[in-house]
């Protein structure tokens, strides 16, 4: 069975994020995990997805004039991911 392809959003320390990447990790969810997404900088969370090898896409909410002009920053960022899930692991945006 081909594995599907997960970008995790997230914005604290992580635990709902590494009780994801645990389950990948043990075969529980059949995923690979190519990003995660975090709207807070300097979350502990970015720094357990680096020590994970997956790429982080920062998205501070703070940095955009819009909602709209937010929300096309984390589409455009994950497309190239071409996400099977998305899970929100503690996003609240």
């Amino acid at each position: 069975m081909t594995k599907k392809k997960m970008v995790i959003f997230a914005s604290g320390r992580g635990s709902n994020a590494i009780a994801l990447h645990d389950a990948v990790e043990n075969g529980t969810i059949n995923a690979e995990i190519k990003a995660l997404v975090c709207d807070i900088p300097g979350a502990p969370v970015m720094d357990r997805a680096r020590e994970w090898g997956i790429p982080v896409i920062l998205a501070d909410r703070k940095s955009f004039d819009s909602k709209a002009a937010f929300e096309k920053y984390i589409l455009d960022a994950i497309e190239p991911y071409q996400a099977d899930i998305i899970c929100l692991a503690g996003f609240m945006r």
